[in-house]
């Protein structure tokens, strides 16, 4: 299923490649993944895909994102496969 965020989006926390302060109508999240579940925080988000990776966007300043920077991601963040099978 296509991922939509609406709400607050000053660190670009709805994916959709942009900010804005707020924006009450829902945004799709860029990149044409087709998510399995997304987990929204305060100012970040990330999601896993049917096909088992994960992305994130949002703020960043203290590496939530996990991508090894500190740099915020306004587009989802390819992170890694996720075999949710493996111990």
């Amino acid at each position: 299923m296509d991922a939509y965020c609406w709400g607050w989006n000053f660190h670009g926390q709805l994916g959709a490649g942009m900010v804005t302060i707020q924006e009450p109508t829902p945004l799709q999240v860029t990149g044409g993944h087709t998510f399995q579940s997304v987990s929204a925080a305060r100012n970040h988000s990330c999601g896993v895909t049917t096909a088992g990776d994960v992305y994130c966007w949002g703020l960043n300043i203290y590496g939530q994102l996990g991508d090894d920077t500190f740099i915020t991601k306004y587009l989802p963040v390819f992170l890694l496969d996720f075999d949710p099978g493996m111990p």
